[in-house]
């Protein structure tokens, strides 16, 4: 499926920014070390977000024969979400130079990916790609710079934990599905330049999706992983 062979593929864009980082050269010193307590954060990145999971469902037959009863299975279906690429925004404030919390919107086109199986009349195992919803991840979090990591005076690695609401619309934005999102992760950021107003930043994070789409009921929990590059501001 051409949808899944995208999927296994880490974006070219997530590629470059991490040499980037790796081979930026630190931002001009300066006697107070990034992060700066009491400062603004806006920021920008791209994101790659993983396929998972959307439920499964059996189309089933009742037999109507004398003195029978029960039903057959025509056959078994199966959905996942398939990965995507996504654009998201986000602003933070440093409380302090280790603490910072962040407002954050991601938006996401994931296709709906069905698999149909174990049909009745023999037929091959088939998967579909389908249309694609309009996903957004709207969530707060906590950020903790890992500042007795840093490498040089510009860059921290550090810690995020986030949870927000799930929003997701059908194509045709008929349909909508809500639902909550739990994200937990990592990165660096680097100032770059010599204004130390301008700097680069990486995610990686694993997160829970529990609602939106699914083919079964029942307040499904799902689980994805999200990579992400891009730009903040000070």
């Amino acid at each position: 499926m051409r949808g899944l062979g995208v999927g296994r593929q880490i974006p070219s864009l997530l590629i470059a920014a991490t040499g980037l980082l790796l081979t930026l050269a630190p931002a001009r010193l300066d006697a107070q070390s990034y992060p700066r307590a009491g400062s603004l954060e806006l920021g920008g990145s791209g994101f790659w977000i993983g396929a998972s999971d959307a439920g499964a469902a059996v189309a089933e037959e009742t037999q109507n024969q004398t003195g029978g009863g029960g039903s057959i299975t025509l056959f078994e279906t199966s959905a996942r979400l398939g990965s995507a690429l996504g654009v998201g925004g986000r602003i933070g404030f440093n409380v302090t130079s280790t603490i910072a919390v962040e407002g954050e919107l991601i938006y996401s086109r994931p296709p709906i990916v069905v698999s149909i199986s174990n049909d009745f009349e023999n037929a091959p195992d088939v998967s579909l790609e389908g249309s694609s919803l309009h996903q957004y991840f709207i969530d707060g979090g906590i950020v903790f710079h890992l500042t007795n990591l840093r490498f040089n005076d510009g860059g921290v690695p550090f810690f995020s934990a986030s949870a927000g609401y799930l929003r997701q619309l059908t194509e045709d934005r008929q349909s909508i599905e809500s639902g909550q999102v739990y994200q937990l992760g990592g990165g660096f950021k680097q100032l770059v330049g010599s204004g130390q107003h301008f700097g680069v930043r990486l995610d990686v994070r694993a997160g829970i999706r529990k609602g939106g789409f699914a083919f079964d009921e029942g307040g499904r929990r799902t689980f994805f992983v999200l990579g992400g590059s891009g730009f903040v501001v000070f």
